[in-house]
């Protein structure tokens, strides 16, 4: 999930309990990478994951009907 244009970057602020914080940052430690290239990697693969469940795709459906609910119709 590398981001090709530096500028294209976003700060996220995560709360974690001190045990998911530890895991994150000796996972960090032992693979010679940020936490923050920790999280990226674990959101690719989750994504990855998410997008081939079988619910994923009823669950887009189901956020673009609640959205063409409160959206203007397109001119």
């Amino acid at each position: 999930m590398p981001n090709s244009d530096p500028l294209k970057v976003r700060n996220v602020s995560v709360r974690l309990p001190d045990d998911a914080f530890e895991t994150l940052a000796s996972v960090a430690r032992v693979d010679g990478v940020t936490m923050g290239e920790v999280i990226r990697q674990a959101l690719a693969q989750y994504a990855v994951t998410r997008r081939s469940a079988e619910d994923w795709p009823e669950k887009v459906r189901a956020l673009q009907r609640q959205l063409e609910a409160v959206l203007p119709p397109p001119q």
